[in-house]
């Protein structure tokens, strides 16, 4: 079975003692929860952590036209998948501007980043890290039970302990490198 938002969202009701849902659209106030705290949950989690099955390795493309700031010559877009920095790794002598540039007096720029990978890339250990903290996360507005909820967050915070632990373990400093339309795994 392929895995997606929803079937992660239902292993969460599911912890809690509640039904499964169809989708997030169902009326009720499972779904209706589900919908609205999944994407920030997922977010939260990728963003906290240098996940090694969420990093991508690119060269930034270089904009035209003047950088903002007068201490930088070059600008470069970030990718459109951008979620949070990891590395530049030619420099530490750069400025990100409203999220969307880097600003630089290098001409080539290769990121490091976290993207938002599809659900089935998830690995097992993460999908246990985002199940147990939106199981946390939907705990009260579900159920009202202030102790349910606590117990959840708790549960999460081992779990997410674990999981930082295994990716840690996982080979070593691996990414997706998009060289123009080609991607592919890269150790090094």
């Amino acid at each position: 079975m392929a895995v997606n938002k929803v079937e992660l969202a239902n292993r969460a009701l599911v912890l809690l003692g509640e039904e499964p849902i169809q989708s997030f659209q169902d009326e009720n106030v499972q779904a209706q929860t589900a919908s609205v705290l999944y994407d920030q949950c997922l977010l939260t989690l990728l963003s906290e952590y240098p996940w090694r099955f969420a990093t991508k390795i690119v060269t930034l493309a270089q904009l035209t036209g003047d950088s903002v700031a007068q201490e930088w010559k070059n600008r470069h877009a970030l990718p459109s998948d951008y979620l949070t920095l990891q590395e530049i790794e030619q420099t530490l002598d750069f400025q990100l501007f409203e999220g969307l540039e880097v600003h630089s007096n290098h001409t080539t720029l290769t990121l490091v980043y976290t993207y938002r990978p599809l659900e089935h890339w998830f690995p097992g250990y993460f999908q246990k890290y985002l199940v147990t903290q939106l199981a946390a996360d939907m705990a009260y507005p579900i159920t009202e039970d202030d102790r349910k909820a606590e117990y959840f967050q708790t549960l999460a915070d081992v779990v997410g302990r674990k999981s930082r632990h295994i990716d840690s373990k996982s080979s070593p400093r691996s990414g997706v490198v998009d060289d123009g339309g080609v991607v592919s795994r890269r150790f090094s």
